[in-house]
């Protein structure tokens, strides 16, 4: 079940990226828990689909341009992270940023149910009960 829930998480991302569209209920559940990284600017915790798109929108909209990789998954059961490189120009200043995000997603039943963003992989590590 693991390697499916990998897939899982891969293939809502790359949906994500093609269309712009976050949270699509083919791979998310109606309640999902997202906690972005709490020392980022309002970075408050989102629950349900419509926090969830809200946030990711606001998020894209401060980038002038946006790149994304995800760099590597790493599959811990009913959880899969997801290393993830930012980078581009900040809309307001146009300062150029990069980012390294790990990002956790906990399936049940097929679907991502939480996610918990990480600027470091040892965090990732406890959140998944590995150390």
């Amino acid at each position: 079940m693991s390697q499916a829930n990998v897939e899982i998480v891969r293939r809502a991302l790359e949906r994500a990226e093609a269309t712009q569209y976050y949270g699509d209920p083919e791979f998310f559940a109606s309640d999902l828990v997202y906690r972005p990284i709490g020392e980022w600017a309002e970075s408050a915790e989102c629950r349900g689909l419509d926090q969830y798109r809200r946030f990711l929108v606001r998020f894209r909209e401060a980038w002038a341009d946006l790149a994304i990789d995800e760099i590597s998954f790493h599959d811990y059961g009913d959880a899969v992270s997801v290393r993830v490189e930012f980078s581009g120009h900040a809309r307001a200043s146009g300062i150029p940023i990069t980012a390294k995000v790990f990002s956790v997603n906990w399936l049940r039943d097929g679907l991502i149910v939480r996610i918990e963003d990480y600027t470091d992989r040892h965090d990732v590590l406890k959140a998944v009960g590995v150390e």
